[in-house]
């Protein structure tokens, strides 16, 4: 009989816990290929120039808080600007933020990969010294 989780799952031997993770990492591949591809098409490339500010653990600040913060995140609009002007202005203020929101998905989903990969090299260590 086959030892017990606390969940009361059996034990995956080494072998299906690496197939279960190279799954779960084909998934999450197929997943920022699919961010990416959606980020490469879209129609003005220049708003891309800006990378966000490179994160460390000791950070007090989240990197989602320095994108947030950061001068690409809003444009301002001047009041004093007439009629079909300022119209212009609000549709590229508009265009320049909801672009902006795509590349902090992308920017999102890839430090969650990069995390992901950190603690999968980790555990895959760990297993390969038990065994």
């Amino acid at each position: 009989m086959k030892k017990r989780s606390r969940r009361g799952r059996p034990y995956r031997s080494l072998s299906q816990s690496i197939l279960g993770v190279q799954l779960d990492l084909r998934d999450l591949m197929r997943q920022v290929n699919a961010q990416l591809l959606i980020l490469r098409m879209s129609k003005n490339k220049e708003y891309y120039t800006h990378t966000p500010p490179p994160t460390s653990p000791t950070s007090t600040r989240s990197a989602l808080d320095l994108i947030l913060s950061s001068s690409l995140s809003t444009t301002n609009i001047p009041a004093d600007t007439p009629g079909r002007n300022q119209l212009s202005l609000r549709n590229i203020s508009r265009s320049s933020t909801s672009q902006w929101g795509t590349v902090l998905k992308g920017y999102v989903i890839l430090r969650d990969l990069e995390r992901y990969l950190s603690r999968l090299v980790r555990d895959y260590t760990l297993l390969r010294a038990k065994s």
